[in-house]
């Protein structure tokens, strides 16, 4: 971490996947934290650690590429606003495309009405994150 003046904090260290040959940071969701990506050269997958937005990171959690994956690069890939990945893989002279299928926050769309309350659409279903909804009622009971 940096102090603002040129020097920097004690260092941190995070485990990631055997043999991490890259580090990409980006925005994974919609919650300003700076997230890290790791290609695991040896585990053939991305190690992706969450920002807690304290400068300190979530355990990882691994996502399978091919074989070698040696770079990660980060990018809206399919124009739905969410960044996704790309992966060049050394031994399969492949690349993995891994797509951001649901970590944006749900969108609570109106729907038809039913009675006196509202049925409403979560977006992505299903919402793959922890979510809280809370619900306004114009009536204390019925």
């Amino acid at each position: 971490m940096g102090n603002g003046n040129g020097t920097f904090a004690a260092k941190m260290d995070y485990l990631t996947g055997r043999d991490p040959v890259s580090v990409s940071d980006w925005r994974l969701h919609a919650d300003g934290k700076p997230d890290v990506a790791t290609a695991g050269y040896s585990i053939d997958a991305v190690s992706v650690l969450l920002g807690n937005g304290d400068g300190s990171f979530s355990e990882r959690t691994n996502y399978v590429t091919s074989n070698g994956p040696s770079a990660v690069v980060i990018g809206d890939l399919n124009a739905d606003g969410m960044q996704d990945m790309t992966v060049a893989n050394y031994n399969s002279n492949t690349v993995s495309v891994l797509l951001n299928i649901g970590q944006a926050p749900a969108d609570v769309c109106p729907g038809s009405e039913f009675g006196i309350g509202r049925i409403v659409a979560l977006k992505p279903n299903p919402v793959r994150t922890t979510t809280t909804i809370v619900f306004d009622s114009p009536v204390s009971e019925r």
